[in-house]
């Protein structure tokens, strides 16, 4: 039998990873929460809208101070819906298609596609489905976001960050472009997430077991860097943890420390995974 390409196993992988119910729940359950923070924005313009207007019809020379580049949920909207999304961001990245090889090893699948396309090229395949579905299960929501934000407030001004943020001088030039590029990062690092699957789908028995790693992973960081904080007040606060570079731009947020996490979990996951099959013989 001739051996599939590369391509035909990529496309196979990626119409299972966009094609099951899982990666639909959790981009359900992403757009759910983004639903709550523009029924939540909408609610706190509106109420801006009526006091202003008191205040003109008073005499008093007020603006409504609301603005998509100042509320955007990336851009620190503090929101019900944008918080709870921030908080919950790496196990829906790992909820969409995670599971999946785990899933393979358990039922025996995987020996019948290794058998017929090779171990690299099966890994492969998989890391980049896994990297799509969980980018688009992040990003997709935050662009609607931004999105829908922009229907409710005014885009006027430009993102107010510090100068130290990550793209500081693009959110100056192009605010929208700073926002769509923001998106983009958003799904880097929903891939980059879902790759953590990848790495430890060998030794755990149950999917679920599986998806909450990438998301305990990020609670343990968040500890030890709140940790270092409490040990070094005097420090100046640089963003260190995963979970918030998903999601929101928070103070020194720099360039070269997201694209350092993301290639460590994307590629460092690619090739832990790969050498512990062969380590172990599991091929």
């Amino acid at each position: 039998m001739k051996k599939p390409t590369l391509r035909k196993t990529v496309a196979a992988e990626l119409y299972k990873a966009l094609h099951n119910k899982m990666f639909w729940f959790a981009l359900a359950v992403g757009l759910a929460l983004i639903g709550m923070d523009l029924m939540e924005c909408a609610a706190n313009i509106h109420e801006a809208a009526d006091s202003v207007m008191e205040f003109r019809e008073k005499g008093y020379d007020m603006y409504l101070g609301y603005s998509l580049f100042s509320s955007w949920m990336y851009l620190g909207n503090g929101t019900y819906g944008a918080n709870l999304l921030t908080t919950v961001w790496p196990l829906l990245a790992a909820m969409a298609f995670g599971w999946s090889y785990n899933n393979e090893r358990t039922t025996g699948v995987y020996d019948q596609i290794v058998s017929r396309v090779g171990i690299r090229q099966y890994f492969l395949s998989k890391h980049i489905a896994l990297f799509v579905s969980g980018g688009l299960a992040l990003s997709l929501p935050m662009v609607v976001d931004l999105l829908g934000m922009g229907l409710i407030y005014p885009a006027v001004g430009h993102p107010n960050i510090w100068d130290t943020s990550f793209l500081s001088e693009l959110a100056l030039v192009s605010p929208w472009g700073f926002c769509f590029a923001m998106c983009g990062m958003g799904f880097l690092w929903g891939g980059a997430t879902a790759c953590i699957c990848h790495c430890i789908g060998s030794y755990l028995r149950h999917g679920v077991m599986v998806v909450l790693v990438p998301y305990a992973l990020y609670i343990v960081i968040d500890a030890v860097i709140s940790t270092l904080y409490a040990m070094f007040p005097d420090q100046t606060p640089i963003t260190l943890s995963p979970r918030l570079l998903g999601t929101m731009l928070d103070t020194h947020n720099y360039g070269w420390i997201q694209f350092s996490y993301l290639i460590l979990f994307t590629v460092g996951s690619f090739a832990l995974g790969l050498w512990q099959v062969k380590k172990n013989e599991l091929v």
